[in-house]
């Protein structure tokens, strides 16, 4: 029997973004219906020279105007 904790085949490596950071991950991810490993994995085959492509970056939000803060 496996268990569960051992059925992974890779090594986990643990990043600590702030929280603020990793919230607006997490919304930006959602936006383009994607997650933060297939993300982390994409930008490092990237930096790597394994593919040309980075992984898909969803649109900047818009800058609050001065109609937005009243």
């Amino acid at each position: 029997m496996v268990m569960p904790s051992q059925s992974h085949t890779k090594k986990t490596v643990t990043i600590r973004p702030g929280d603020e950071l990793r919230d607006k991950v997490k919304v930006a991810l959602e936006g383009i219906g994607s997650n933060m490993n297939a993300h982390v994995v994409g930008f490092l085959q990237w930096l790597v020279h394994e593919t040309d492509e980075l992984p898909e970056r969803p649109p900047k939000p818009a800058e609050p105007t001065e109609d937005d803060q009243q």
